[in-house]
């Protein structure tokens, strides 16, 4: 994957001074939810700028040194949703329950939500922020506290951080979208083939309660907040229908729990697809981040040993054989190699390599054998800056997607009116109720803005994507 010329890279730009931080958000499903997460972030103590992204499910902050960092988790879990965060326990040899201050202030470092020292096993257990902090770095911030590092234990640690979170949300979906559409489908088929009512009402209620038991839990949340989205206006809408349904059912009038059900396995199917449009959107950077060997060849006084890549520090000594990707930026210290840059450069020809040259993580030594004393490693590497730019890229709004995440947040208290306007004036006409309320419905549903509020992010993000998969940075 060739990275060539990437504008995109001197456009993103902050004017908020401060310390900037990423967080991956789970449980967004529309803009109004984007919104309520926004100013959940900016009423933390601290925190001076926000931007949310729908399309990569992202936060980016910017705070001031005071800033608490766990305060942002705690911030988005009050309204409902939360941060995708890694747990991982260190093993801190000889430390005394005494120490125990001094050990949870010595982790907790920028991008660590929360950090327990347990002194019966001498365990410290954090929660982390993958994108701002990682092992090596808890790693350092201990031993600089004098404290001796044991056993390290991660909980499945991956270095695509975009893909774990929209893929659960993909999985759940299709769970909920598997036992939709085939009860779905034989509703609708009631509308030509006799099916008792009770029947359809116990599988509109599997589709209702279960299936659509994500928006039903959305609208609660928004309502919760004092907002209204897109999850509001569906389970209004369908919920509405579904009640009137069952008053029909048993009072023997004309049901219509097909029209609920299916419009939860459509809107469900269309959340399935943008998930999958938005793992696609991330696959750039999941190429990016795999480019870099996990583990490094370190040369010590007593021999050579294996160890995590991120832990290597600059000054130490990596070997590098040939047909093996090279896992830190420095220069060459001993030997004579080939390397394949077209990673970065786009040329096609290995680039020979001798001492005193500069090489770069994620680059392949096709032919020879180097000794590279290191400069940079883990995030502070060059290709985990080319990472951090897509990142940023990715979650940065064009005009036109501001003026559509204004128009959509206030869309949804704009289309309940017109249901509310609408049922009343069909009562005053003499309308009967149950059909006031079933009109009242179809406004909700129909006119739910989904696509006003994802289509331009998405949009975006695929573009990025697609600008991405063949480009390198031949200018930075």
């Amino acid at each position: 994957m060739a990275l060539r010329g990437c504008p995109l890279m001197t456009e993103v730009r902050v004017s908020v001074e401060g310390r900037e931080s990423v967080l991956k958000i789970l449980g967004m499903h529309c803009v109004a939810c984007s919104v309520t997460v926004q100013r959940a972030l900016m009423s933390v103590r601290g925190v001076r700028w926000v931007e949310v992204s729908l399309a990569s499910n992202e936060a980016r902050v910017v705070a001031g040194p005071g800033l608490d960092y766990g305060e942002l988790l705690r911030a988005v879990r009050r309204v409902g949703y939360d941060v995708y965060r890694e747990t991982m326990y260190i093993s801190v040899l000889g430390a005394r329950p005494e120490d125990a201050a001094a050990v949870e202030r010595a982790a907790r470092l920028w991008g660590v939500f929360n950090a327990s020292f347990n002194s019966a096993t001498a365990v410290l257990y954090v929660e982390y922020n993958p994108l701002e902090v990682g092992p090596g770095d808890l790693v350092k911030s201990l031993e600089e506290a004098g404290f001796r590092v044991g056993e390290v234990s991660r909980s499945g640690v991956d270095v695509d951080v975009d893909r774990r979170a929209v893929e659960k949300e993909a999985r759940e979906l299709a769970r909920r979208l598997a036992l939709a559409v085939p009860i779905t489908a034989v509703l609708l088929s009631s509308m030509f083939t006799p099916v008792p009512p009770l029947v359809q009402l116990v599988l509109a209620a599997v589709v209702q309660f279960y299936s659509g038991w994500g928006f039903l839990s959305g609208a609660y949340r928004a309502f919760r907040n004092k907002t209204a989205n897109m999850d509001t206006l569906v389970a209004l809408g369908t919920f509405s229908t579904f009640l009137y349904s069952v008053y029909a059912a048993f009072s023997s009038g004309h049901t219509y729990f097909e029209g609920s059900a299916a419009v939860i396995t459509f809107v469900l199917a269309g959340r399935y697809i943008e998930s999958l449009m938005k793992l696609r959107a991330g696959d750039a950077v999941k190429r990016l981040a795999q480019m870099t060997p996990l583990r490094a060849r370190l040369r010590t006084e007593t021999g050579l040993v294996e160890v995590d890549s991120s832990q290597v520090k600059p000054g130490q000594l990596v070997e590098v054989r040939e047909g093996e990707g090279i896992p830190v930026d420095g220069y060459v210290e001993e030997g004579v190699g080939y390397v394949d840059e077209s990673a970065f450069t786009g040329e096609p020809m290995p680039v020979e390599k001798k001492t005193g040259d500069l090489v770069l993580a994620a680059t392949l030594l096709t032919r020879g054998f180097l000794v590279v004393r290191t400069t940079r490693s883990g995030t502070h590497t060059y290709l985990a800056e080319v990472i951090k730019l897509v990142r940023q890229a990715q979650n940065a709004r064009l005009p036109i997607q501001r003026l559509v995440d204004r128009v959509a947040g206030v869309f949804a208290w704009i289309v309940i009116a017109a249901a509310v306007a609408t049922f009343v004036g069909w009562a005053m006409r003499g309308a009967a109720p149950e059909h006031a309320l079933l009109f009242t419905a179809s406004v909700l549903v129909v006119a739910c803005p989904c696509a006003l509020g994802l289509a331009t992010p998405l949009a975006v993000a695929v573009g990025l994507a697609r600008r991405g998969e063949g480009a390198t940075c031949e200018e930075t």
